[in-house]
């Protein structure tokens, strides 16, 4: 990751990037009484606050809205847009939403109804992931170099 993140950072990421199946889009509009978890008791609105409120505690935000200019106009070509962001500008975008959501009611639920918000997610969950996987890779490799080590060898 080209950006730095804390450990409770990196773990705050991960929980916003589990927000992915709860922000999902469906053939009908969902409205902040729905309930898109099944068996949840909570609502849309509970689950966005909740959001919200994980992004803001761990200082994610970044009003650099630089990103926002580059993205095409309408939902044409958003999603292969939303697959070249890093990190960084997923959290562009995403405090960009939540802000616009501050002066313009529902702003966020418009943009969890047109999958932009479950697209910025899935792209964070697969950064992450990758992350995930080239560190496992350097561990083994560490772990198969220090196997090799003629120090080891000779005990």
């Amino acid at each position: 990751m080209p950006q730095e993140f804390n450990q409770y950072q990196i773990a705050a990421l991960q929980q916003l990037a589990e927000y992915r199946s709860v922000f999902k889009s469906s053939d009908s509009p969902l409205t902040l009484k729905t309930k898109p978890v099944p068996g949840s008791k909570l609502t849309l609105q509970q689950f966005i606050d909740s959001f919200i409120e994980i992004f803001c505690q761990h200082n994610l935000a970044d009003s650099d809205y630089s990103v926002i200019l580059q993205k095409p106009a309408g939902n044409n070509g958003f999603e292969a847009w939303a697959n070249t962001l890093d990190i960084s500008a997923i959290l562009q975008a995403l405090t960009y939403a939540i802000w616009t959501n501050k002066t313009f009611e529902e702003y966020f639920l418009r943009k969890i109804n047109d999958s932009s918000v479950e697209l910025l997610l899935t792209r964070l969950y697969n950064i992450l992931t990758e992350s995930y996987r080239q560190q496992q890779v350097q561990r083994t490799k560490v772990t198969v170099i220090n196997a090799s080590h003629p120090a080891l060898k000779a005990k």
